[in-house]
Parts: structure tokens; C-alpha cells; sequence
């Protein structure tokens, strides 16, 4: 499937307004990913990936990271320096292009939460990951749980590449790539990264209070999966990514 640019700018404001407030976010999703992080981030040169508005940015820098945010829409870019007060560096980037503007090994993690599923070849985007990573840096995601969307959107086939529109309340359309467990693994492979964990979490029992119909079906569902990978290329020299045969 060719790759198709999905731009948010029109919904950058209305998404901004809500996020930080929506129980999904709240008590499940940055809270799973943040367990991920180092202990100590103190120091640490971050890429946040898809920044939004810019929360993660926020937290990062109250951890002690040097953080460099990008993000495709130019309003979420000017809400995250907003947000932060300008500390940092901040460049409006498509992922579907290079990262010309980074030089090799320039980061000691790279964050991407919920947005790498909004291309559609991951190959291309790892590789220059990879390439921007410290040797033994962290590349740490969330991405849609692949089989549960499946279910929510009744694909027909989980093995097809498949673009799935979804309506957001108070926000609007989305458009978003499924894709499948074997072709994240083998990106990663391909690329350098060794999975060192991943999480298919319960949310916060909090949630129960706010939400409780959310909470439940949280219990049962896995929505998101929550993802820490290591740059280790030196043990992956000659390998061969295994197939089906």
C-alpha cells in the first residue's frame, strides 16, 4: 500500500483542548508508557515523537532530559513550546520523510507514544531510528493493540494492510494504518532493535471512579500495546530474519 500523509492540523486545537483530560490518556495510556522510561532520565537527550501538545515534552524536561519535540502539524509544535516555555528544540516533521535534520547517534531514547500507526511502512522510519539512536539507546512506543483493533473495527482480514477511519468525541476523524505483529517484530529486527519488554496493561484502579464502563472493558481488552526496544545492531550482524515458509 503506497503511503498516504494524514495531516492533523484542522483538529491540532480541538485535540489539544481534550487530551489532558481523557481517562483513556489519564489513567491508561501515559501512565503504561511512562513505566517504560529509565528510572533516571536525568541528562538524557530525548526525541519526542508526534509531541502533541506537548504533556510528555512537560514531563521529560521535569525528569532533567534535553528534549528535541517534531511533530507534523505546526499548531501542535507552537503548544508544546508554549507549553514548555520554549526549552528545547522543536521541528514540524512529516515521519514519512527523512530525518535529515538529526545527525547519526544524536539521541539516547527516542519516544513515540500512539503514532506510529499513522504510517504505513514502518521499515523506513526504524531505519532512520536506528540511525539517529545512541548504540544501546531506547526506542520506546505505544501503537494500537493490533488484534483487538481488528475486533473494534470488524476487519474482515487481520493480515491486511488496511487504512481504518475512526471518530473521535470532541475531536473528529481520524485515519490511522492496521498492521500486524509480524511486520512490527520484523521492522524492529530489520532495523537494530531488540523488544526488551512489552506490555499489554490493566489500567489504573483509579479509573474505575471516573469511568467505570471504560475501566471494565480495559480490564478484558488490551486497547494499546506499550513497547521498550534496545539499539543493539552488533547482535544482529548477519542474522537473518526468520519467515514463513
Amino acid at each position: 500500500m503506497s503511503e498516504k500523509k494524514f495531516n492533523y492540523e484542522s483538529i491540532a486545537k480541538s485535540y489539544a483542548a481534550v487530551v489532558d483530560s481523557k481517562p483513556i490518556h489519564v489513567y491508561y495510556e501515559r501512565p503504561c508508557l511512562w513505566s517504560l522510561l529509565p528510572d533516571n532520565l536525568q541528562g538524557l537527550k530525548v526525541l519526542d515523537v508526534g509531541c502533541g501538545s506537548g504533556w510528555y515534552a512537560e514531563q521529560l524536561l521535569k525528569a532533567g532530559c534535553e528534549i528535541t519535540a517534531i511533530d507534523n502539524s505546526p499548531t501542535m509544535i507552537e503548544l508544546t513550546q508554549q507549553r514548555v516555555n520554549h526549552r528545547g528544540n522543536f521541528h514540524v516533521i512529516d515521519l514519512v520523510n527523512p530525518l535529515d535534520c538529526f545527525c547519526d547517534e544524536a539521541f539516547d531514547l527516542i519516544l513515540a507514544p500512539l503514532v506510529i500507526h499513522y504510517i504505513s511502512d514502518w521499515h523506513p522510519l526504524f531505519k532512520e531510528f536506528s540511525r539517529i539512536l545512541k548504540q544501546k539507546g531506547s526506542f520506546i512506543f505505544s501503537t494500537h493493540q493490533p488484534l483487538q483493533e481488528s475486533i473494534i473495527f470488524k476487519m474482515e482480514n487481520y493480515f491486511e494492510k488496511t487504512i481504518i477511519t475512526d471518530y473521535w468525541d470532541g475531536i473528529g476523524e481520524v485515519k490511522f494504518y492496521h498492521h500486524t505483529l509480524h511486520e512490527m517484530s520484523e521492522a524492529l529486527f530489520d532495523n537494530g532493535f531488540f523488544i526488551e519488554k512489552i506490555l499489554e496493561p490493566k489500567p489504573l484502579f483509579d479509573l474505575e471512579q471516573i469511568d467505570r464502563d471504560l475501566y471494565l472493558k480495559l480490564c478484558k481488552e488490551p486497547w494499546f500495546l506499550f513497547v521498550r526496544t534496545i539499539k543493539n545492531r552488533s547482535n544482529f550482524s548477519g542474522a537473518t530474519h526468520p519467515t514463513n515458509k
